[in-house]
Formats: structure tokens, C-alpha cells, sequence
């Protein structure tokens, strides 16, 4: 099972709502609870979740990448008035746990997505934090982002409760989905240029051989000559870029090999269609992996 760390402040999260009441006469459950994501998935998915009931904004910019992201004055102030913070943890997004220390928010609750995950993972323990780009994990991260959630807005107790519920359905389909699509097609292996897709990759079967680390080091010559080598051993006919990432560092290995180059998204974008939500950009990586590997 899914456990998410929920770190309090010695004061509760109770107190830090009381504290926002006006004179006393506004309920703390007339307003709608402010949570930031450290990452558009996350954020989508919380969304998808409390509804009405909570205001969510992300820190990381649409098209910017998450390792080694330094944030502005403009994030800073997202976290200024925040009662939830929700990152995935692992490395991944330190930035922002960085940004809620600097921001003096002494009742800020914190959801960390990935502790404690290690061992019920596909493929065992990993420091590889892009757990989100796993539907059964995400899945287990509705449910507790509902429980989080109810906790902080038993008021809306009915409205969540029912969103998680569909969307963990959703989820449900897109596993499926992944595991009926990717079991027809002929390819079991890949190549990315970031290491993003272990966890797809365990999940469903599959053989990913990346040219940067999860890490985002860069690889050497050595590194480059084994990509190299894997494509022509497997025979592979494509090369998976995220977005974020320039294509000019693919431009040696299309030229040495004479592979394609299709997209696989690992963090999505509110403002680009097939990727303005979680499910979309899953959707949008299951229908490129199946052109990749069908071939």
C-alpha cells in the first residue's frame, strides 16, 4: 500500500485554518483550502480531487524541467498563504521544500509522494523518483490525497470522496489500457533521452535504455556508444524525447543510427492539448510507445 509522508508542524493543520478566520465570522470551511504541487501532475491530480473545496496552483513553470529548477520570487509567493504542500520527494523536487522553509510557514502541511514506497515498486527499491508516471501508484495517491483532503474539509466529505472514486476508476482503465496495448505490440524495448519511464517500464514489460540518468548527468562517449549499440541490438526504430529536454542532444544518435524521434511527456503541460492533464499525457505516451514499439 501507498503511504504518503504527512509532516505537521507542532501546530495542527485545525489551527492553521482557524487562523485564517476574519474577525471570527468566517468558517474555515467556507474557503477553499490552498494547495501547491511542486509538479503539473501532481497538481492536476490533486485537483481532479478536492474539486471546489481547494485552490491548487504549481510550482514549476509549463516547459521547464524539474532537476536542479530554481525558483523565483513568483513561486515563493505561491507557498506565502499555502495550508498543503505536495511533492513527490526523492530528490526530485528539494527546490520546494527549500522554498516552504524560506517562506516561514509555520502550519504548512506537507504530502511527500514517494516515501516509503522503496520495496512495494515495481522492479524493487529505486531512487528513480518519476513514481507518478505509474497509474497503479497513482492510483494509491488518490486515495490518499482524499483522506489528506477529508481531514482538512469534512465538509466536502460527499464531493471528494466521489471525485476519488471515479478517478481512481480512470486510472483503472489506463492501466489496462497499458497493459492490453503494450502486451500486442512486437518491441519490448526503448531508448528515451531521459531516464523518466522505469517504473512504465517494469509495469508493463518493457526495456528502457536512456542516454541521460535519472539524474540528468550526461553521458560520455562510453554512454553514447552503448546507447548506440543497444539500438542496433534490439533493433530499435525509435527514440522517446520529453518535451522539456533539447532535441539537439538526440542529433548524434538520429544521425548515427537513423532512428525516429517521437515525444514521451513525463510532466505534461496546462497549455498544450493531449497533455493538459494527467490522464491526457498518459494517454498521449501509451498512443507514442505503441507507435514506437509496433513497428
Amino acid at each position: 500500500m501507498l503511504v504518503l509522508l504527512v509532516l505537521l508542524r507542532p501546530d495542527s493543520a485545525t489551527a492553521s485554518l482557524s487562523a485564517g478566520l476574519v474577525d471570527g465570522s468566517t468558517s474555515p470551511a467556507a474557503q477553499p483550502l490552498s494547495v501547491v504541487a511542486s509538479i503539473f501532475p501532481l497538481g492536476d491530480v490533486t485537483r481532479r480531487i478536492g474539486g471546489d473545496a481547494i485552490r491548487v496552483e504549481v510550482l514549476l513553470p509549463p516547459g521547464a524541467e524539474p532537476h536542479g529548477f530554481e525558483p523565483k520570487p513568483a513561486q515563493a509567493e505561491m507557498l506565502a498563504k499555502a495550508d498543503v504542500l505536495v511533492t513527490v520527494g526523492l530528490g526530485l523536487d528539494v527546490w520546494a521544500d527549500r522554498l516552504a522553509e524560506a517562506a516561514g510557514r509555520s502550519h504548512l502541511l506537507r504530502v511527500e509522494l514517494a516515501r516509503s514506497m522503496g520495496e512495494e515498486m515495481p522492479g524493487g527499491p529505486t531512487s528513480d523518483p518519476h513514481v507518478w508516471l505509474d497509474p497503479v501508484v497513482m492510483s494509491a495517491f488518490t486515495a490518499e490525497v482524499a483522506r489528506v483532503l477529508l481531514s482538512l474539509r469534512p465538509d466536502a466529505a460527499e464531493g471528494i470522496s466521489a471525485r476519488a472514486a471515479a478517478y481512481r476508476a480512470e486510472l483503472d482503465s489506463l492501466d489496462h489500457a497499458y497493459r492490453s496495448r503494450l502486451s500486442a505490440v512486437p518491441g519490448r524495448a526503448f531508448v528515451t533521452l531521459h531516464a523518466a519511464f522505469r517504473y512504465i517500464a517494469a509495469r508493463y514489460g518493457l526495456n528502457q535504455v536512456s542516454l541521460f540518468d535519472p539524474e540528468m548527468h550526461e553521458p560520455g562517449p562510453r554512454g553514447v556508444e552503448r546507447v548506440i549499440r543497444f539500438i542496433r541490438t534490439e533493433k530499435v526504430k525509435a527514440i522517446f524525447v520529453q518535451p522539456q529536454l533539447p532535441m539537439s542532444a538526440v542529433a548524434a544518435l538520429r544521425e548515427e543510427t537513423g532512428v525516429r524521434v517521437l515525444t514521451l511527456d513525463d510532466l505534461g503541460n496546462p497549455l498544450l492539448s493531449g497533455y493538459d492533464s494527467y490522464l491526457a499525457m498518459m494517454r498521449s505516451n501509451l498512443d507514442a510507445l505503441v507507435q514506437g514499439l509496433g513497428e
